[in-house]
């Protein structure tokens, strides 16, 4: 009898245990801007994010990239509704329901309409200026925009391209651009512009040709759909 009570203590502070706390630790996402077209997705900076439902979990902010880590208590009961709100000047808050820490959370907030103000007329405008004397070489410049298309939270599976932690299905893009005859590029830079560019990356240098008139970049993307 003993040891069969002992048993069901056992079995008693196990089944505690697992109602108590189901270990969420950190979650990750990003935030951007609302919209159907992908390129307009742009990542919001100083978004306020917060938890309800899951005590002693601290305010974060989001970075220039609209990127966020939390560390989530784990005092959490099994099953709690957790919630994650979003919150920035001149967006709509927006509420995501806590799915558990294996995944990659997107809030897109939706931008709210700009207040109309009175017009006011101006008279009397004085402007300065003045025109400096120089030699103008014309170097000109070249701007090129592609999509990396993918679908978030896929489990990689150990089937290539995968996220750099092997985790997430992953998919890449490239694109080219040509400078044309006689000319060549010079300060090429690339990056994510649009979309969950945290989970992007840039995938090694811009290779040039031998000519010096080409230049090719690709991206690697983890998670929706990116604009580089």
């Amino acid at each position: 009898m003993a040891i069969w009570a002992g048993a069901g203590v056992s079995i008693t502070v196990l089944i505690a245990l697992l109602l108590v706390s189901d270990r969420p630790g950190a979650v990750r996402g990003a935030e951007m801007i609302y919209s159907p077209d992908p390129m307009k997705q742009l990542p919001i900076t100083g978004v306020e994010i917060t938890v309800t439902g899951a005590s002693g979990t601290p305010e974060v902010r989001s970075d220039a990239s609209g990127f966020f880590s939390i560390l989530l208590s784990w005092r959490m009961r099994v099953g709690e509704r957790v919630s994650l709100h979003f919150y920035h000047d001149g967006y709509q808050p927006l509420d995501l329901r806590y799915l558990g820490a294996n995944k990659l959370y997107l809030a897109r907030l939706i931008p709210l309409p700009a207040a109309q103000g009175p017009e006011v007329t101006i008279a009397n405008v004085v402007a300065k200026y003045s025109i400096n004397t120089t030699t103008t070489v014309n170097i000109g410049s070249a701007v090129k925009t592609f999509e990396v298309v993918n679908q978030g939270n896929g489990q990689c599976k150990r089937q290539e391209p995968c996220s750099p932690d092997g985790k997430w299905k992953a998919a890449l893009g490239s694109a080219m651009i040509d400078a044309g005859p006689g000319n060549e590029f010079h300060n090429a830079r690339a990056s994510c512009i649009a979309g969950p560019c945290p989970f992007t990356r840039i995938e090694g240098k811009l290779n040039r040709s031998p000519a010096s008139r080409t230049l090719r970049v690709s991206a690697l993307d983890w998670s929706d759909t990116a604009t580089s």
